[in-house]
């Protein structure tokens, strides 16, 4: 609750003040969007590399394993965004919610691997490691609440729709230490570590597509570079905690 639900939820906060801002700093928040997701992946990616090497090398061929669930789920889920866009265009889900809640499926999967972490800290008897664990994932996912407000932020406020998205990215964190603590195996780690990374990388695409649609079509402008690069900084200096 602590990692996953609770920052999550502080992020959301970000939601009132996003907006009201003009269409040029909105652009700047949505680029801030993809900025944190992209470290997210990355991030994703470098722990299912560690989990591998360390325990996979031999049976799985692991950096083999990581970069074809990545693939594979990047594919999945970029089909499935297309119909879940499309179907909201032709339902009363609004574009802002669809893309709000593709953000909190690849945030949920990437914090369902910090779970497994922190469950596999807990069972192996390292306890003052797990709260260092908590305490530093803690900080660093409050930012991952304005990827989801970003989007959310140009449709009708709708708080419980808001609340559902932001336990959909922040539960399976939970269910991530139970399995971590009780039944930790690494192949399970680095397959939903790969699927969480490619999620995010998918989610990223999706971002970029509407900026470009919401007028600024080659990503080029001041506030999306700025943004971007913001994002990636500020999940930097968070993971310094972890």
């Amino acid at each position: 609750t602590y990692v996953g639900i609770i920052p999550v939820m502080i992020g959301l906060l970000w939601l009132p003040f996003i907006k009201k801002i003009s269409k040029n700093k909105y652009h700047f928040f949505l680029a801030l969007t993809a900025g944190l997701l992209l470290f997210l992946g990355v991030d994703s990616v470098e722990e299912a590399l560690e989990v591998s090497e360390e325990s996979l090398a031999g049976s799985f061929n692991g950096a083999l394993l990581v970069a074809t669930v990545i693939v594979l789920s990047f594919l999945v889920l970029y089909y499935s965004a297309e119909k879940l866009v499309k179907r909201a265009e032709s339902s009363r889900m609004t574009k802002p919610v669809a893309i709000a809640l593709m953000i909190a499926i690849g945030i949920g999967l990437h914090n369902f691997g910090e779970g497994l972490a922190i469950g596999a800290a807990v069972g192996l008897g390292s306890i003052a490691f797990s709260t260092f664990l908590i305490v530093g994932f803690a900080l660093h996912n409050t930012t991952e609440g304005i990827a989801i407000a970003a989007p959310m932020s140009r449709g009708k406020t709708m708080i419980g729709k808001l609340a559902g998205l932001g336990m959909i990215a922040g539960a399976p964190a939970i269910f991530g230490a139970w399995v971590g603590g009780f039944v930790y195996s690494p192949f399970a780690a680095v397959v939903f570590l790969s699927i969480g990374a490619g999620a995010i990388f998918q989610v990223i695409i999706t971002i970029l597509r509407w900026i470009r649609e919401e007028g600024d079509k080659n990503l080029s402008s001041a506030a999306v570079a700025s943004g971007f690069a913001v994002g990636m900084l500020i999940m930097y200096l968070t993971s310094i905690f972890v």
